[in-house]
């Protein structure tokens, strides 16, 4: 075999070679457009989502506004119910006690037994 024909049978696969690498860096390059545009396409997303847990936060801080409003309502009521309840338990006492002394002691006027004297 002639140095030629050597160095020819040499430079074949050193070109399939380079031809295999050529195709790999440009399978790597399309590969790498891809994943940049995965990424712009993910921080597209996460921008989204970021506005949307900024408006559920004003959301969230609104409707425990609200709880708190109504809750305070809600304790005016039923301290406005308690007020009227022990008005009307102490109105009730009240002539309940009326009631037993006046048949303890007859109406007025009267001596006890409810007789007068005539």
């Amino acid at each position: 075999m002639s140095e030629t024909t050597k160095i020819e049978s040499a430079i074949w696969p050193t070109y399939a070679l380079r031809a295999w690498v050529g195709a790999l860096l440009a399978q790597t390059r399309r590969a790498r457009e891809d994943l940049e545009a995965r990424i712009e396409a993910a921080e597209k997303e996460v921008a989204r989502l970021r506005r949307q847990h900024e408006r559920a936060d004003t959301v969230i801080e609104s409707l425990q506004g609200t709880i708190e409003q109504v809750d305070a309502r809600l304790s005016r009521i039923r301290d406005i119910n308690l007020t009227a309840s022990a008005e009307k338990h102490d109105e009730a006492h009240d002539r309940q006690a009326g009631q037993e002394a006046t048949e303890r002691d007859g109406p007025k006027g009267t001596p006890a037994g409810g007789k007068r004297k005539r």
